[in-house]
């Protein structure tokens, strides 16, 4: 949709986020939007401080609206920080008019981070009382499921689930078989039978697809489900008898498929481990020997099956940006304690790749059926992207340049620079490039992954999308009297651009969550030096990457001395009169100048180190 300008007067009426019906009007040269009606309200709650003008109380929230406080309700001192629901949202002639539910306090604190987060994003955070009274009575559902259906009995068959130390809802189990039915290898892959407690159209359902997804925040998750199904019902715990969808994937000796079979499951699975248990087995610790050797061999054959289907996706070139993930150690009240860059294991890759395999084969039996779903789509980026790129490869220094739009030509791009000490900006600056993967019916497939054919099967705990997937799925393996009628009824399109937004409304508050904690940790760190690596540069100033905590701060121009130019080709500052260069990797001891924690900015100064001349 094209953007459009809105003049001050009409914009009175609207708050960020407000999704609005608008025609272009064109005045003389200028052209900008006329609001026809606003479709949806962003918020229900305003988050601000309470001021006094006169007789009246305001709330001047920090994205600059103003808004008259109609109803006290819970009392507060002027100039503290408040939460308000509107009662009246603001038009063109008049203010917005809110009532105080929630006293903060003088400042903003640590802990409110959340909050604020579910304000500004409206996020969902609460289940009505009817999706909870469901969920506690799915369970006597789930047990006379296990004892009188006709699902396939695998509960003797050795699953494991993988996932990190943290983690709460298991939705997926693994389990590779060496010589299965005449078959080299065959994966196993159980995925949490969620489409049996959430029927279309309860209330759970319908909480749900407003939801979208699950959403994480540092030590805190807003779950898609009631926790009963997710932390519970859902969960593939060790030793419990679990409802699962299974995908079986049987593959020769040159691990190409040569059989796939999908069906309804009871597994129980026999051990939750984690990724540093499984990585400590790889490398032979003897401690993780002796602790798993009960599971040894099923552990061993996971790792060949893997390690063969790794050399598949090498072989067909695969956008692999390997970015390093931070990770927010957080004391009882949110007050971040540590952030470090976690470690990326083959692990970690192992049950990516079972994941994807999956999505894969799911979405290829879905399509050759024509059965209605949503695909995963990654469509390639546009043809004129390449000459940027290409300005970029030759700018950073680099000898490549990408000839066609492929995932062979990219990914081979992203392998041959990954140790150059650019490659960190090289890469980033090739992922906004790309185009943004949507939910969508019609399957074109996964350019990232090299993939043909590719949907979300894997994760329906916490991703509607995999639910969608999951009751398309069913329609294959059932007969056509248990068909879902209601289906036909299904705008696919729209229902895709919904939980497209939805995944990008969620992406957005986790990031902000999630630099909200990182200036916190910062601002204890004031005055203090740190080594940091340049990750970018602009007319403005340096982008640097805090080498400790792996967190990003920025250099102004201003702070760099002399008279800066900002070199457009080559991308790095130059300053005069001593022809310093500060290039994309260079390394530098920085010091923490100032930070917002409102702003999301870290303001850093540069202390010592090598610029090249």
């Amino acid at each position: 949709m094209e953007d459009a300008f809105v003049p001050p007067i009409p914009s009175r009426g609207l708050m960020q986020g407000d999704r609005v019906e608008y025609s272009l009007v064109t005045e003389g040269n200028k052209t900008s939007a006329r609001i026809e009606r606003v479709i949806e309200r962003a918020c229900a709650h305003v988050i601000g401080v309470l001021e006094r003008d006169g007789t009246s109380l305001w709330i001047a929230t920090q994205g600059g609206d103003n808004f008259l406080v109609a109803s006290r309700g819970v009392r507060a001192p002027v100039g503290n920080w408040v939460v308000a629901e509107v009662t009246e949202y603001p038009t063109m002639k008049h203010p917005g008019e809110v009532s105080i539910i929630r006293a903060l306090g003088e400042e903003i604190l640590p802990e409110h981070d959340n909050l604020i987060a579910l304000i500004k994003y409206g996020l969902p955070h609460e289940f009505s009382k009817g999706s909870l009274d469901l969920a506690e009575k799915l369970s006597r559902d789930a047990e006379e499921e296990v004892k009188n259906s006709s699902r396939i009995d695998l509960r003797e068959d050795p699953f494991v689930t993988i996932d990190g130390a943290d983690a709460k809802d298991f939705d997926d189990a693994v389990l590779v078989k060496k010589g299965f039915e005449g078959h080299a290898y065959t994966l196993f892959v159980a995925i949490a039978d969620v489409s049996f407690f959430v029927r279309p159209h309860s209330p759970i359902d319908t909480e749900a697809v407003a939801r979208g997804t699950s959403i994480y925040f540092p030590a805190t998750c807003i779950p898609m489900l009631p926790e009963r199904l997710s932390n519970d019902l859902c969960s593939l715990r060790p030793k419990e008898d679990k409802l699962v969808m299974v995908a079986e994937i049987s593959y020769d000796r040159e691990f190409n498929v040569e059989k796939t079979r999908f069906y309804e499951a009871i597994i129980s699975t026999h051990a939750r481990l984690t990724y540093k248990q499984v990585q400590g087995f790889f490398d032979r610790e003897p401690q993780m020997l002796d602790r798993l050797k009960d599971i040894a061999e099923p552990i061993k054959a996971l790792r060949a099956l893997y390690r063969g289907l790794n050399k598949l996706r090498e072989k067909r070139g695969v956008l692999d940006f390997n970015f390093p993930e931070t990770w927010l150690d957080l004391d009882e009240k949110g007050e971040p304690i540590e952030c470090q860059v976690a470690p990326r294991w083959e692990s970690h890759r192992l049950i990516e790749e079972f994941m994807v395999t999956a999505n894969s084969e799911v979405a290829r039996a879905l399509k050759d059926a024509e059965e209605p779903t949503l695909y995963r789509v990654h469509e390639p980026p546009n043809p004129e992207k390449l000459d940027e790129i290409n300005g970029i490869l030759k700018g950073l220094g680099f000898r490549q340049r990408i000839r066609d739009i492929s995932p062979k030509a990219f990914g081979d791009i992203l392998k041959a620079t990954k140790d150059n000490k650019a490659a960190g900006a090289l890469h980033e600056r090739i992922l906004r490039l790309q185009k943004q993967a949507v939910y969508a019916p019609s399957p074109l497939g996964h350019f990232g992954l090299a993939l043909d054919d590719y949907a979300h099967f894997t994760s329906p705990i916490r991703r509607y999308p995999d639910l969608v997937v999951h009751r398309s799925l069913k329609q294959l393996i059932e007969s056509k009297e248990n068909s879902d009628k209601s289906r036909e009824k299904t705008d696919w399109e729209q229902l895709g651009k919904t939980l497209s937004s939805l995944e990008r409304r969620a992406v957005d508050a986790e990031r902000f969550v999630v630099r909200r904690k990182e200036c916190w940790l910062m601002r204890r760190h004031l005055g203090e030096t740190f080594t940091a690596t340049v990750s970018g540069a602009a007319s403005s100033g340096l982008f640097m990457k805090m080498a400790p905590f792996g967190i990003d701060g920025f250099v102004s121009v201003d702070d760099i001395g002399g008279s800066c130019s900002f070199d457009e080709e080559k991308l790095c500052i130059v300053r005069k009169p001593d022809n310093q260069r500060f290039t994309i990797g260079d390394e530098f001891e920085v010091q923490v100048a100032a930070v917002s924690v409102e702003e999301g900015r870290i303001r850093l100064i540069i202390t010592g180190g090598e610029a090249n001349e």
